[in-house]
């Protein structure tokens, strides 16, 4: 949800991603630690689309906490793929709750990365233009 570098389009599938969520029950998996919002809220300026959308999928009561404590075996994958650390979180909260990280950020798409962060942490990590073709 990190609106700085989104564009139009992206936008627009984050929207389409989320409303598919909601209507499959689905949530957006964030930590008990609170890394995740705190990294929201230092990413989403008032009066922004991301920022509005954050707080639209917090009245909707679409957050579900999990553990964002990376596991060891996870924690040596994303070293060795020098994972960003503020992304991290994410890939925990999504190996806890058995879900995927989903982004628009094409430095997290690189098919090597990928494979490995899907083998040895059991994440998927899906673009969101791919998400919303899924979704049809």
């Amino acid at each position: 949800m990190e609106q700085h570098e989104a564009t139009y389009a992206e936008n627009l599938e984050a929207m389409k991603a989320f409303e598919f969520m909601r209507a499959k029950g689905m949530n957006v998996l964030i930590d008990h630690e609170g890394k995740i919002l705190a990294e929201y809220e230092r990413n989403l300026a008032p009066n922004t689309f991301g920022k509005k959308l954050f707080i639209h999928l917090m009245k909707l009561q679409m957050f579900y906490s999990v553990s964002g404590t990376e596991t060891r075996a996870c924690t040596a994958c994303l070293d060795e793929v020098d994972f960003d650390p503020s992304d991290r979180p994410y890939i925990s909260a999504a190996q806890h709750g058995r879900g995927a990280y989903l982004t628009h950020e094409s430095k997290h798409h690189v098919s090597a990365r990928v494979s490995q962060i899907a083998t040895r942490c059991g994440v998927p990590i899906l673009d969101t233009a791919a998400f919303a073709i899924l979704m049809s």
